[in-house]
């Protein structure tokens, strides 16, 4: 097992948390050889969670789906919060800008299909249509490995669509896009959240927060899916917390 020394001070400093449950109260008192004690985590990221301690930043750069995926494990376990979720303008196309916070991605060009997608893999994704989009957008959860961000990839998308004449499909590199068994699809206006979530290894799909059914049984291969947005004109997408 890696051994970490790191300062009482720091491991207090986020009030609520599991080490400050623990320290505050006294209740934690070192068991194991040279006054340490043990916590069940991943420790070749631990590093993510000490620099988030003494920072308050979490570096994420360069980790793995797989890493990313023990880093929010272990911010979890320690109630340290959650990931921030955000646009992740490195794997997007360069038609994006985006905002201060990066929640906004805005493509300000009618100019062909381009993606934008998130910055770690998560279970539910919810996304608010811009002005204008309607129509154009679709919003989904694809996997990011070999993810190409100016053409379809492997996933599941929504198209957000006025008069419920849209699609919901499923694209994979073995049988190429498979449209769901819906029979019909729900109207959506401008500013309305589309939302996708992954339960009991099944794609559900949502209209603000409304649950809209099973769209597809999950694809046995996929373990780690990112939020992603595609639109052909000009607009925008944010993500919602």
């Amino acid at each position: 097992a890696e051994v970490f020394r790191i300062p009482k001070a720091t491991l207090l400093r986020v009030e609520g948390s599991y080490f400050h449950g623990l320290l505050v109260s006294d209740y934690w008192k070192p068991t194991g050889p040279d006054h340490t004690n043990s916590l069940a985590l991943h420790s070749p990221t631990f590093d993510q969670i000490l620099a988030f301690l003494e920072t308050g930043a979490l570096p994420l750069d360069g980790l793995s789906d797989e890493e990313l995926v023990c880093v929010q494990e272990s911010m979890d376990y320690l109630k340290l919060g959650s990931i921030a979720v955000a646009w992740d303008l490195a794997w997007s196309s360069q038609m994006y800008q985006r905002s201060v916070d990066d929640m906004v991605a805005t493509k300000r060009r009618n100019y062909g299909s381009h993606f934008v997608t998130g910055n770690m893999p998560i279970a539910k994704s919810l996304v608010r249509v811009g002005r204008n989009n309607v129509g154009e957008a679709y919003v989904g959860l694809y996997q990011r490995d070999s993810f190409d961000n100016n053409k379809p990839n492997e996933g599941y998308t929504i198209q957000a669509e006025r008069h419920g004449q849209g699609g919901i499909y499923r694209r994979t590199c073995f049988d190429g896009q498979v449209p769901s068994p819906f029979t019909t699809y729900p109207s959506f206006a401008s500013d309305e959240v589309v939302g996708i979530q992954i339960k009991d290894r099944e794609i559900h799909f949502e209209k603000n927060g409304v649950d809209l059914g099973v769209a597809f049984p999950l694809d046995e291969t996929c373990y780690f899916l990112y939020p992603v947005a595609m639109v052909y004109r000009a607009g925008s997408f944010a993500l919602v917390t």
